[in-house]
């Protein structure tokens, strides 16, 4: 791994590999390059608790609103972007990671 706060693509990869450890999580991954990682979740534990316990229109701020500061933490240069969610009534949510350059 490299210096805390400056981790790369593979590095995204291989943590993005755990969210779905026990199949919870059901994705497939569209594009990967050394500067961008691309995928949809067509599955998600999250929304499928708040669904659970009627509180599914707060996921979004419960859950989702994490991911954009993840990526930040995970490397400033990682920027995330997403049009879409099942929080939101979406099929599935479309992460975008882009390795932007200094």
């Amino acid at each position: 791994m490299m210096a805390e706060g400056q981790n790369g693509i593979d590095e995204l990869v291989n943590e993005v590999a755990t969210w779905g450890e026990g199949g919870i999580w059901e994705m497939d991954v569209i594009e990967q390059t050394s500067t961008t990682y691309f995928f949809n979740v067509f599955r998600c534990p999250y929304y499928e608790k708040y669904r659970e316990l009627g509180l599914d229109e707060f996921g979004v701020e419960f859950s989702c609103c994490r991911d954009e500061p993840f990526a930040r933490g995970f490397n400033p240069q990682l920027k995330l972007v997403r049009t879409q969610t099942i929080m939101e009534g979406a099929d599935y949510c479309d992460f975008r990671y882009y390795l932007l350059s200094k």
